[in-house]
């Protein structure tokens, strides 16, 4: 008898977990498909029909545990921990609910929230033909942009390091834009970096010492799966510090 209810306790069991798996396994297939880095490309608002295109580039790049968010193509801004039970999305202390999710979307929204759409960036790249310039060492050399870029490997922000860097040497304190441009090859190595426009010599010098630390710490840019030589171009604009009013400083790449 005992043995007889041992017999059912196991089948009952096998039966449980087979019918379990295809589930465990979609949702496994469902949170891999998330890993990849996605760009926003519209802003559906729930008081009207229409959509209106993003002109503010934002990338979400979600990997194993984290999510690296930049407003820049070429380095992250903001981190944040992430997980999926599907449907739902918890991004930092946000959830949300998870409308579309293919190789190549992403739609999720808060609860009377207007949705953000994504594509995935291979498909974002394709949106516009690379822009290139002079060659450079026998190679072409391509025009970093937010279609075709560079990225720095580390999780930590590239532009708040190199500000903080800058602001330690040569604090500035007036208004005025600093502008410099600098090659990632295809090994994501840093190569001629040239000030175009500068504020103070100690300020360029201590530029050009903090790009050139981050040689190696770069993935290339990439045309279909061929790395490439590109060219960033960095900015930081800085306000008056006298004016608070006026705002805070930016950066990007364009």
């Amino acid at each position: 008898m005992k043995l007889a209810c041992l017999r059912r306790n196991k089948v009952l069991i096998a039966l449980m977990i087979l019918s379990v798996s295809p589930l465990l396994v979609q949702s496994q297939s469902r949170n891999k498909a998330l890993q990849k880095t996605w760009i926003r490309t519209s802003i559906e608002h729930l008081s009207a029909p229409q959509e209106e295109p993003n002109t503010y580039y934002g990338r979400y790049t979600f990997t194993k545990e984290k999510l690296l968010m930049g407003s820049s193509a070429a380095w992250n801004g903001s981190i944040y921990y992430w997980s999926f039970n599907d449907p739902v999305l918890t991004i930092g202390n946000s959830s949300y609910i998870v409308e579309e999710l293919t190789d190549t979307s992403l739609v999720f929204y808060e609860v009377n929230r207007s949705p953000y759409r994504f594509v995935s960036e291979t498909v974002y790249s394709e949106r516009q033909r690379p822009d290139t310039t002079a060659g450079f060492n026998g190679h072409t050399l391509y025009v970093a942009n937010r279609y075709l870029t560079p990225r720095y490997k580390k999780e930590q922000s590239l532009y708040n390091m190199i500000f903080g860097k800058l602001y330690a040497v040569y604090p500035v304190k007036h208004a005025a834009t600093f502008l410099a441009k600098f090659v990632v090859t295809d090994r994501g190595e840093i190569e001629r970096i040239n000030i175009v426009n500068g504020i103070a010599e100690e300020h360029s010098n201590e530029f050009i010492r903090q790009i050139q630390k981050t040689s190696g710490d770069w993935n290339p840019a990439k045309i279909g799966n061929m790395p490439v030589y590109s060219e960033v171009t960095f900015e930081i604009v800085y306000q008056d510090a006298l004016n608070p009013k006026v705002g805070t400083l930016s950066g990007q790449v364009r």
